[in-house]
């Protein structure tokens, strides 16, 4: 795992926390070019999935796709702000547990 990776992580566990998203866990995954990490959460209208790869970062909710990818961004920084931005504006929060 590299630096953009454990950074975009960072990033996507504490929005997910602050929306209410109690436990977030990252698996890699071995692709045919490289290593990535994917998170998928369960949400009452379907699932989320983040990927993270080495140089890039995506996530699906429902059927739309957002992808951040490094030749669309002068630096990582910018990719994982994006990316962040990305993440709290188009994910809601997470239902309330029913006790």
């Amino acid at each position: 795992m590299n630096d953009f990776q454990r950074q975009c992580i960072a990033v996507a566990t504490k929005i997910l926390n602050e929306k209410g998203f109690e436990t977030i866990r990252f698996d890699e995954v071995a692709g045919k070019t490289q290593n990535y990490l994917v998170a998928e959460i369960q949400r009452d209208t379907g699932q989320l999935k983040i990927y993270i790869y080495e140089a890039g970062a995506e996530f699906s909710a429902g059927k739309e796709w957002l992808i951040c990818e490094k030749e669309d961004f002068r630096s990582s920084q910018e990719l994982i702000e994006a990316f962040s931005q990305l993440l709290s504006n188009k994910i809601p929060p997470a239902a309330p547990s029913k006790s």
